[in-house]
């Protein structure tokens, strides 16, 4: 369950192989920049450490039966050293000119007898851990055990950001307070991301929502692509190739369940239904040379939509400016529209007076406007801001 961790050996180098005698209780491991093959007694953490292997390239190794398996990327060979090491011991080659062998695994059909695991049968929705006989459940990183001790427990506040084809997730406030144990960022394991462009997260079904530019194919393959944090997908995605659809920026509105996103060639900005079956209700917003939507935030609770329109020329006055629209009107409304010079990010506080926040990329600040654009605008950082690309 990641608790009562110890050091076992200290000092040594890169290891790529890792095994364990069970009988003499011994840990093996494949030394990268000493190029050997080690061993140190388990029962007796930090104790002597011995040397049984140190010519050719020992890369992998598995243990079977007092047997021990290693690669050698320098002979190119699989061999078989028995157990233990004596002065006159000698390598059994098993295998010849094989190039790069990177990971061994030694099976057979009668494994050692063991007592019956109590994880065998058990109630637990996450991991299942025997301890002194009986099953305990335990969570994974970032969740907790709930009350009934069976059921595990999300994160309440936590910040996701992507770095390229990848998405990691922050934790704001620790799990347990005043506790060290646990890692504050952790990347989650979600697959068939590629090239990362915006991060949206809805909170009434834990689903992850991003925007992927693909790796670059000829026509780009930008899709909308949905999963949890555990990595499950349900394969669903809005549209896969459409060459008329280049989805830019996202943002989901929890209170209707519906996902509102922007078209970089169309000019559009759609909204698709959320559920099990993601439905595409069209567009409700169609723009043109001089309407270009692109970032997008929402206001749940007083249903506005804050949007980021891209001028002609970057930086020009009149051009790239701030609106907002009235979901249940459409009515639309300048908030900013002088010394804009491009909006790269767009973010609505909730909860302090629906303020909006953007970032403007040429004029390198940040800057913030009540929801309703009463009150002016204000600089929040005006120095020191370099590339800002995420709020």
């Amino acid at each position: 369950d990641g608790s009562d961790r110890e050091v076992v050996v200290e000092g040594v180098g890169r290891s790529t192989g890792l095994t364990i005698d069970l009988d003499r209780s011994n840990l093996y491991w494949t030394d990268q920049d000493r190029m050997t093959i080690s061993y140190t007694s388990l029962l007796t953490p930090r104790s002597t450490v011995t040397i049984i292997v140190s010519t050719g390239h020992p890369y992998s190794l598995t243990l079977h039966s007092s047997n021990l398996y290693m690669t050698d990327w320098k002979d190119h060979t699989v061999s078989r050293l028995a157990l233990p090491v004596t002065n006159i011991s000698t390598h059994t080659v098993l295998q010849k000119g094989i190039d790069y062998v990177m990971d061994l695994v030694a099976y057979h059909s009668s494994p050692a007898l063991l007592p019956v695991s109590p994880c065998q049968n058990h109630s637990c929705t996450s991991l299942c851990l025997p301890k002194a006989g009986r099953a305990v459940c335990g969570c994974p990183s970032h969740y907790s055990l709930m009350v009934d001790n069976i059921t595990c427990s999300g994160p309440s506040t936590f910040l996701l950001y992507s770095q390229k084809n990848k998405i990691s997730r922050l934790l704001m406030v620790p799990l347990t307070p005043g506790s060290q144990e646990e890692v504050p960022d952790i990347v989650l394991p979600i697959k068939r991301a590629r090239s990362i462009q915006s991060v949206s997260y809805d909170q009434v079904e834990d689903m992850i929502y991003w925007v992927d530019h693909g790796r670059g194919e000829q026509p780009a393959r930008q899709v909308i692509r949905r999963a949890r944090d555990t990595g499950h997908t349900d394969r669903i995605q809005m549209f896969d190739r459409l060459e008329r659809f280049l989805p830019f920026d996202l943002a989901i509105d929890p209170f209707t369940r519906s996902l509102y996103w922007t078209c970089a060639n169309t000019n559009t900005i759609n909204v698709t239904r959320l559920g099990r079956e993601l439905v595409p209700l069209g567009p409700i917003m169609v723009g043109g040379t001089m309407d270009r939507p692109r970032f997008i935030a929402v206001h749940p609770g007083r249903q506005m939509l804050y949007v980021s329109m891209a001028g002609e020329f970057s930086g020009e006055e009149g051009g790239a400016r701030l609106e907002m629209i009235e979901l249940g009107t459409s009515e639309r409304q300048v908030l900013v529209n002088t010394s804009v010079g491009a909006i790269t990010a767009l973010a609505v506080d909730t909860e302090e007076e629906g303020q909006v926040y953007w970032a403007d990329i040429i004029n390198k600040r940040l800057e913030a406007i009540t929801g309703d654009g009463s009150g002016g605008r204000r600089g929040v950082v005006n120095e020191g801001v370099v590339e800002p690309l995420g709020l």
